[in-house]
């Protein structure tokens, strides 16, 4: 496992990789019900969106056509990371030239966030699992960018309902 730092919010956080996993989106595999034991109880959620966690040499684990994940767990929750980051771009900056930093990187626009001016969902171009973290890092050291993080997909637990409530 190694210990990643992003920034979320101005703040660093501390994630660990789970290297030797990856988490690939298929629906059509039945799982084993059995779990890496790094991993915390909240998989079985993921498993049952269609998450497989196989090793990263698995031949599910280099095909180009699933959907694929890197895995990493912070504070007993599992984060999967697809390469999609949020970035926010400092006011002025044209769309042009944010266009331009992102080719430079091989990166795309795949949707704008209309709640803020020139913030934007980001993805990598390719069929190559990128790490999310890394391209979120890489973007805050461009002068132009004022904020950018990695996107997590995570299991969001039941919460309790209030005593006669429904």
């Amino acid at each position: 496992m190694a210990k990643r730092v992003f920034t979320r919010r101005r703040r660093n956080v501390t994630v660990e990789e789970q290297e030797e996993l990856v988490a690939v989106l298929d629906g059509d595999a039945h799982s084993s019900g059995e779990f890496p034991a790094v991993l915390p109880a909240d998989t079985k959620a993921m498993d049952a969106a269609g998450w497989r966690f196989v090793a990263r040499d698995d031949v599910r684990a280099q095909s180009s056509k699933a959907r694929r994940a890197k895995v990493f767990v912070r504070n007993d929750q599992t984060l999967l990371a697809t390469g999609k980051i949020t970035a926010k771009f400092r006011e002025g900056v044209s769309r042009a030239r944010i266009e331009a930093l992102l080719d430079e990187r091989a990166l795309r626009v795949t949707r704008e966030l209309t709640f803020a001016n020139n913030y934007f969902e980001i993805d990598p171009v390719g069929d190559e699992l990128r790490d999310a973290i890394d391209i979120a890092n890489e973007l805050l050291t461009v002068a132009e960018c004022e904020l950018a993080e990695p996107v997590f997909i995570e299991a969001i637990g039941q919460r309790p309902m209030a005593l006669g409530g429904r």
